[in-house]
């Protein structure tokens, strides 16, 4: 049987072609669709046929007519064939079948990707019609009939040719419908499968990262069904390579990737999800505070729906300090600054739960505190200050010396807010600033035990000085704003005047992460 005469020249050829071929392919189905006769047989048919219908005189054929005709041969086959006379070929049947969808996807989508915006179309717009139009297309339908018929032998062979398809994907098509067959095989013949969940997770942590967003998402998706039946050390794997790549790269992409995988293993195996927490928690915990707005709406959604409020953070404290640690020697600023603002949340979630920070609390936030307070001033550092207050305010069982108890540590780190404290008036940056500077009043504030007017005094001079010459310049800037630089500089003289004497001022030139001329002056203070 031959279908290149299908496409003849000559009109009649082709009438009298297509006529053949549809009484030969009838006479093939109804054969194998026959409840008598032979398996063996069938099998044997079956093995001459399939072969021809691949090659280039069938669905390899540059004419299209040849394709269709040989495409509905393939799919009558397998629709009608009995499941002991297909399955030998189930595991080739599928492979093939799979790079169909590639293959015969119409050429106007590359046309539509090269001019996606005269339509006003994204690629991912695009991508999206395509994986839609794969989920719906009669090649998936017969790759859901091969599933259909699997043992679990066949099933083998399919799960080890599978790898093969998904690693060398030409097309999207393919890729989105090899995670279909993923998935069928992980829900449909979950049992079957067992073996096969950490393989497959462990190779979509080398595929999640695709260049196409519907990809990556579809991946990501699957992630979620593999989770139901991974080993423990696989699941563990898996969240140290989300860690990486929401850490390491500077594009969007990874980070929602992150979310995504998360939110389907929340969702599709939320048991496994809940008993290891403690390698999840963390980074949703940090994610949320991300500086981008989709990211963080991704991991704030998931974090409500799934892990809870404050008391969470109390109870995955240690993992979260430890992540947020990690996270702020990062070179990324999205990085940093996002642990940075975690920590600050951190620690009022423990403050609003527990209404104190013990001093093992302490001990464990402060070095972490520290390094997030290290950096020059950034959009949102503010919140930092804001942790550090709280910190301050409610952790005086770690740095306030006892008379009793008073050690080296306690002393050094009383020392070290102070000095930190005006470090951070002292920063440049004027928006900042203003925070910085009414920080410095309220820590002013909360030791009220400690004379701090001298160090206080000395540490605004510069900025009284720096406001005299701009009023002595402008008499009409008499009228201080209530949010402006006076405002901040009243808060700090009004506290320190408490702790020790006359009336004083406010903020200074940035001294960087170092602070040289502070520390050497701490001794005296």
């Amino acid at each position: 049987m031959s279908f290149k005469v299908l496409d003849d020249i000559k009109d009649s050829v082709r009438t009298a072609a297509t006529k053949l071929a549809r009484t030969l392919t009838g006479m093939l189905v109804r054969n194998l669709e026959a409840a008598e006769g032979s398996s063996k047989q069938a099998q044997a048919l079956l093995k001459g046929v399939l072969p021809f219908l691949f090659s280039t005189s069938g669905l390899d054929s540059p004419a299209k007519g040849v394709q269709g005709f040989a495409l509905k041969t393939v799919l009558d086959i397998i629709k009608k064939s009995r499941g002991e006379v297909l399955r030998p070929f189930i595991d080739d049947l599928i492979e093939r079948l799979l790079n169909l969808t590639s293959s015969l996807e119409p050429e106007g989508v590359n046309y539509l990707h090269l001019n996606a915006d005269k339509y006003k179309l994204t690629g991912t717009d695009i991508d999206k019609a395509r994986a839609s139009a794969t989920r719906s297309s009669p090649l998936m339908d017969a790759i859901e009939r091969c599933l259909d018929l699997l043992d679990a032998e066949t099933l083998d062979r399919v799960a080890l040719r599978l790898q093969n398809t998904m690693k060398a994907a030409p097309a999207l098509p393919t890729k989105v419908a090899a995670i279909r067959v993923v998935i069928s095989l992980s829900t449909r013949h979950a049992q079957q499968f067992k073996k096969w969940y950490d393989v497959y997770l462990g190779l979509l942590e080398k595929l999640v990262q695709d260049r196409s967003e519907v990809a990556a998402s579809q991946y990501a998706t699957a992630s979620g069904y593999l989770a139901r039946g991974s080993s423990e050390k696989q699941l563990l794997s898996l969240a140290v390579f989300l860690r990486r790549i929401y850490s390491e790269t500077d594009d969007l992409r990874p980070r929602i990737t992150c979310a995504e995988i998360l939110t389907s293993i929340a969702k599709q195996a939320n048991d496994r999800f809940n008993a290891l927490a403690t390698a999840f928690v963390p980074l949703i915990f940090v994610g949320r505070h991300d500086e981008d707005a989709e990211v963080k709406k991704l991991f704030e959604e998931l974090w409500s729906e799934n892990v809870g409020g404050p008391r969470a953070v109390v109870l995955y404290a240690s993992e979260i300090v430890e992540l947020i640690a990690h996270h702020l020697q990062s070179r990324r600023w999205h990085v940093k600054h996002a642990a940075a603002i975690s920590l600050a949340k951190a620690i009022e979630a423990i403050v609003s739960c527990k209404g104190r920070i013990a001093s093992a609390e302490g001990y464990r936030l402060w070095p972490a505190l520290k390094m997030a307070l290290v950096e020059k001033s950034w959009v949102g550092k503010e919140h930092v200050l804001t942790g550090y207050l709280t910190f301050v305010k409610h952790a005086e069982d770690f740095w306030k010396p006892n008379a009793d108890v008073a050690t080296e540590l306690t002393k050094a780190s009383s020392q070290s807010l102070l000095l930190i404290s005006i470090r951070e008036a002292r920063r440049r940056n004027d928006p900042y600033r203003q925070h910085a500077i009414e920080a410095l009043g309220k820590y002013a504030e909360l030791r009220h035990n400690v004379d701090l007017f001298s160090a206080v005094a000395e540490s605004i001079e510069p900025i009284l000085e720096e406001s005299a010459v701009e009023l002595k310049s402008d008499e009409d800037a008499m009228e201080i704003d209530s949010g402006g630089k006076g405002d901040g500089v009243a808060k700090v003289v009004r506290a320190s005047s408490i702790n020790g004497g006359a009336p004083s001022a406010i903020c200074l030139p940035d001294m960087g992460p170092s602070d040289t001329g502070i520390e050497s002056r701490g001794a005296s203070w």
